[in-house]
């Protein structure tokens, strides 16, 4: 089924960080903060997730409002989210021939205002060939090998409860808020 999809490359953007690579790889290739400073030519990298290729940018980050496009679970500053995927795309050296579509990993607190956002800084500025949105939730009961179940999300910035049913969220019975890991950490 993976070859008929061709080449998938999947984006899960998350508070405190975007993880990526291509469908059907067991984990993330590239690992990088959702922040838009620091970023250099000379990036060093270091092992983030035990026994995986994934990769995170290391050094200093300074995560102010400006800086930080995404933030509790939505973006913030469209701008600031489109130099950030300019970025993204130089440093993983994706090119719209390489790939065939997109796969958006999807907050639960996404709308359609900010769905078309997306679609159009990836169609006119990447030229993207086709872009697909998927609920975070629903991924999270697919990963398991389920197609209905509760998905329990606790990020950086939000923590979401989403049922799902048959593969598809049921956003009226979800609860979100906007407490998560850095919250706790700050405290």
């Amino acid at each position: 089924i993976l070859k008929m999809l061709g080449n998938v490359f999947v984006v899960d953007v998350g508070s405190s960080c975007v993880k990526s690579g291509y469908c059907g790889d067991d984990s993330p290739a590239f690992i990088y903060p959702t922040v838009n400073s620091k970023w250099q030519k000379n990036i060093q990298y270091v092992e983030c997730i035990e026994e995986s290729q994934s990769r995170i940018q290391e050094g200093s980050v300074s995560y102010t409002n400006t800086l930080h496009p995404y933030q509790r679970g939505a973006v913030v500053d469209w701008d600031q989210m489109s130099k950030y995927w300019q970025r993204l795309y130089d440093e993983i050296g994706i090119k719209s021939i390489d790939i065939d579509s997109i796969l958006i990993v999807e907050s639960p607190k996404t709308v359609s205002k900010d769905r078309l956002k997306w679609a159009e800084i990836l169609f006119e500025k990447f030229g993207c060939p086709s872009i697909c949105f998927l609920n975070s939730a629903s991924a999270s009961i697919f990963a398991a090998g389920r197609t209905s179940g509760i998905a329990v999300d606790c990020g950086a910035g939000c923590t979401s409860t989403v049922p799902v049913y048959e593969g598809l969220a049921l956003k009226h019975a979800s609860i979100t808020s906007d407490y998560g890991g850095q919250d706790i950490t700050q405290r």
